[in-house]
């Protein structure tokens, strides 16, 4: 049982501010714009609405819950960029340009994602317990759709203009509609010294 439900908002706070740290850091490592960019923004709306819907007492934070679904929404309005507050997302989210991209909920984004703009993430039905699944590291192409119940594999990249309907390898390419994968390139071997 939950003795102190007052330390796990406290955690929960914490470990959102980590993340949020994380992906200012990647944006500016990506030579993108952090305080400037609407991506960014979006990112940190996203994070901060994670904080006040996990904070304890409910009744208590209900007031800044609705305040940041407002602002989320007129955000969204002016930027193009739907990120669920459902949605479950790692550190070191970046979406370095607006307009056009939509993560529903029941998606699940690993760490260190990069989604360009005109993306469609999610997409199941409503009777789905679990959606769309992506791991660490993928970077999503402009234009790029990710529809129903799919694993996307760690460090796999999703081409320009690709429909992904099925799952995705860690470290491969898809590309195409629907998403075909390239092949994956060995390491090119050493010379003998």
């Amino acid at each position: 049982m939950d003795t102190d439900p007052g330390s796990d908002t406290a955690n929960g706070w914490r470990r959102h501010w980590r993340a949020l740290a994380i992906d200012r850091q990647r944006y500016r490592a990506l030579g993108h714009s952090t305080w400037a960019g609407a991506g960014f923004w979006s990112v940190v709306m996203y994070r901060l609405q994670n904080m006040a819907r996990e904070a304890r007492p409910d009744w208590l934070f209900m007031p800044a819950r609705m305040l940041l679904g407002v602002l989320w929404r007129f955000l969204a309005l002016a930027t193009g960029i739907h990120i669920s507050a459902e949605a479950e997302i790692g550190p070191g989210l970046v979406v370095p340009h607006p307009g056009a991209v939509w993560v529903t909920d029941r998606t699940k984004i690993g760490a260190r994602c990069t989604i360009f703009h005109g993306c469609t993430i999610g997409g199941s039905g409503p009777d789905d317990a679990t959606g769309t699944i992506i791991g660490d590291d993928v970077m999503l192409s402009c234009q790029s759709t990710i529809i129903g119940k799919v694993a996307i594999g760690d460090g796999a990249t999703i081409a320009a203009n690709t429909l992904v309907i099925t799952d995705v390898p860690a470290g491969a390419t898809a590309i195409g509609v629907p998403a075909k994968f390239l092949p994956v390139r060995a390491a090119p071997a050493k010379p003998a010294a």
